[in-house]
């Protein structure tokens, strides 16, 4: 199964927000311990609370089988069942423009429910998005971001899971 892993690196782009939303939340955290009121010094846990929660969510890389896309995130996989794909292309515009319906933009990862003219409503789990790898559906759209892109869709043909005469 290693030969089916793929790494999800981190782009610079994500890497300075995360860095930056982590440290503005670090100094919002301490501002609070340091200045609130007695009573209310227990919500320095809340800005603590949002970066740790986003780590969790960190997408780690992708493993792929036959049947099934995981990808992996901090303490758990989301698995991603792959019966129906229909294709698999790589496109380092796919994301570019699109909005956030639900999910985070940027703090260890972009991840949720996006929109964008180019790819209508679509799923991301993705780190770096000029490598992204869109997967279609009959009825829906996930995009990830593996590290070698074409060795990722390839690999998707040589499982099975894509059909051969599409990319």
């Amino acid at each position: 199964m290693n030969n089916h892993v793929h790494k999800a690196p981190w782009a610079l782009s994500l890497i300075i927000s995360t860095a930056l939303a982590s440290s503005l939340c670090m100094i919002v955290a301490v501002f609070i311990l340091n200045d609130a009121e007695d009573a209310e010094r227990w919500l320095f846990i809340l800005p603590l609370l949002v970066v740790a929660i986003a780590a969790l969510f960190t997408v780690r890389g992708y493993a792929l089988s036959a049947d099934y896309l995981r990808i992996h995130r901090l303490l758990w996989s989301t698995r991603i069942p792959l019966a129906g794909l229909q294709s698999a292309t790589y496109d380092p515009e796919a994301v570019h423009k699109s909005s956030r319906s639900f999910g985070n933009g940027g703090l260890f990862s972009i991840s949720g429910y996006f929109r964008s003219k180019k790819l209508g409503k679509y799923r991301a789990f993705i780190s770096h998005p000029a490598l992204a790898v869109v997967l279609r559906f009959a009825d829906h759209i996930i995009v990830v971001s593996p590290a070698i892109p074409e060795q990722f869709i390839r690999q998707l043909r040589e499982l099975g899971a894509l059909p051969t005469e599409r990319e």
